[in-house]
């Protein structure tokens, strides 16, 4: 990861891709991901104002193939990939993550529940 705390001026996009950064500086990273603390400051300021009334978030995502689970078994489920999953450390740590917004609060480590409808 080239820009631990760089100031990121523009995400580059070509062909509906994202494929680097320009920096405040101009500087130009090239790069196939674009992490969370290298977004530009406008865009922070404008996620972490978002709010909602639920408990969950809904990210939708473009991308050129399906994730790839290492602990996914083809051949075990008789399925050709996981549709819905839900990805955290052990049964018990997706359970506590629950219970907590079960019960009205925002769970203290969340888990991911990634869904591919195609």
């Amino acid at each position: 990861m080239a820009c631990a705390s760089a100031n990121v001026a523009e995400i580059l996009i070509s062909n509906g891709r994202a494929h680097g950064v320009r920096l405040a500086d101009g500087e130009e990273i090239p790069t196939g991901i674009v992490k969370r603390g290298c977004l530009p400051a406008e865009f922070m300021r404008w996620i972490d104002g978002y709010r909602t009334r639920g408990k969950s978030f809904k990210l939708l995502c473009v991308i050129d193939r399906l994730p790839r689970y290492k602990g996914f078994s083809s051949a075990r489920t008789g399925v050709e990939y996981a549709a819905y999953s839900h990805i955290g450390p052990t049964p018990e740590f997706l359970e506590r993550a629950f219970d907590e917004a079960k019960f009205g609060g925002y769970s203290s480590a969340p888990f991911l529940s990634p869904s591919i409808p195609t």
